[in-house]
């Protein structure tokens, strides 16, 4: 499994739009996209303006699929606006026993 966690820092100003798009794109993702397999979506509790994202996929291809479709591009053409730092850290998940999920 491909895990990305993704942490943004979004306009003080723009928060509730930020939040209704990156629920929509989770949404939607989980959705139609069979090979996206969990993505939660995190406030701070500190900073409202600051996002925490964890994004499972079945591997690496499926997450560039993902930054192709309708509803991601919907969210980014957003994100480019309001978003003023993003952070992406990329893992490969690993199950207790050994065998991946």
């Amino acid at each position: 499994m491909y895990v990305a966690l993704v942490s943004v820092t979004v306009k003080a100003e723009s928060v509730d739009e930020f939040e209704k798009a990156v629920l929509k794109n989770a949404a939607t993702s989980l959705r139609v996209e069979k090979d996206c397999r969990r993505f939660d979506v995190c406030q701070s509790e500190n900073d409202p303006a600051e996002w925490l994202l964890y994004e499972v996929y079945s591997d690496r291809t499926a997450f560039d699929f993902h930054h192709e479709q309708p509803h991601f591009l919907e969210y980014n053409t957003l994100a480019q606006r309001v978003v003023t730092s993003r952070r992406v850290a990329a893992y490969q998940l690993k199950n207790p026993r050994g065998t991946q999920h």
